[in-house]
């Protein structure tokens, strides 16, 4: 699922639990802060991802490195992905 289906259904979820109408003023808003929350954790998760493979493959660090190469990657094309949205 990419980047705009993901933050249109969870769109969809806020307003639905908040169960009233919101400004677009207050939409933009709670885009903003689902995509930062969301940049966030992917970082964090890259960050896990790149620790966990730096130790499993450590006397192997040509593949750690590539491993951790290709999560950068992912990540920089995630964030891109969200900024565009905004």
């Amino acid at each position: 699922m990419n980047a705009d289906k993901i933050a249109e259904k969870a769109m969809s979820k806020v307003t639905a639990a908040i169960g009233a109408d919101l400004t677009e003023s207050q939409l933009d808003q709670v885009r903003r802060i689902l995509s930062d929350l969301t940049i966030e954790i992917a970082d964090d998760t890259a960050q896990h991802c790149c620790e966990k493979a730096a130790k499993l493959y450590g006397p192997q660090t040509g593949l750690a490195a590539d491993i951790a190469d290709e999560i950068k990657r992912s990540k920089v094309a995630l964030i891109t992905n969200l900024q565009s949205m905004r």
